[in-house]
């Protein structure tokens, strides 16, 4: 796969394009992790591919996804991370998130990936859908959760702190119960 994408940043990008589309529809999980491993100079194609794999892998019900997306995530968390949001919008959040949070426990012992998530995602309606799963579930405890990351996203920029988290989850929650 490292070859492909270095021989993808050449004229022969149509020539691998098409040589990876066999895989894509065959063996994307193998695809999947094996993508995920690389570090490309070029970027563009692998994003490229997993933008078409991760899809087709975590939408399998086979018994082998936990395993591909444990791969997945021991070699490129944030590739991981992406997928997760871009599923969490395409399939409704009762379906996405119990599952995402069931890989997350798996993924790392004493969900240091669903903590891992909750830190670093941007993504408002994402996180609170996850943890608001979570506490719900008796995993998080809600007000920690919000104080940590509250503390976590204020920036502050010549004496001003900015709330980068705080205020955008109060206008997503009201969003949600039809306020705005």
């Amino acid at each position: 796969v490292a070859t492909l994408l270095s021989l993808a940043q050449t004229e022969l990008y149509p020539g691998v394009r098409n040589l990876l589309e066999v895989p894509m529809q065959e063996c994307p999980d193998l695809l999947l992790t094996a993508t995920c491993r690389v570090r490309p100079i070029w970027v563009e194609m692998k994003n490229q591919l997993l933008e078409n794999l991760f899809p087709k892998v975590l939408s399998n019900p086979g018994m082998f996804v936990l395993d591909v997306l444990k791969l997945a995530w021991d070699a490129d968390k944030e590739a991981v991370t992406n997928a997760f949001i871009v599923h969490h919008k395409r399939v409704p959040p009762k379906v996405s998130i119990p599952k995402i949070l069931k890989w997350c426990d798996r993924f790392e012992p004493g969900n240091q990936a669903l903590h891992y998530l909750l830190a670093n995602v941007n993504d408002i309606a994402f996180v609170l859908e996850l943890a608001s799963y979570a506490h719900a579930n008796d995993i998080i405890n809600m007000a920690n959760f919000f104080k940590q990351r509250m503390a976590n996203n204020s920036v502050d920029t010549f004496g001003i702190i900015i709330d980068t988290f705080g205020i955008p989850s109060i206008n997503y929650l009201a969003s949600k119960i039809g306020m705005y």
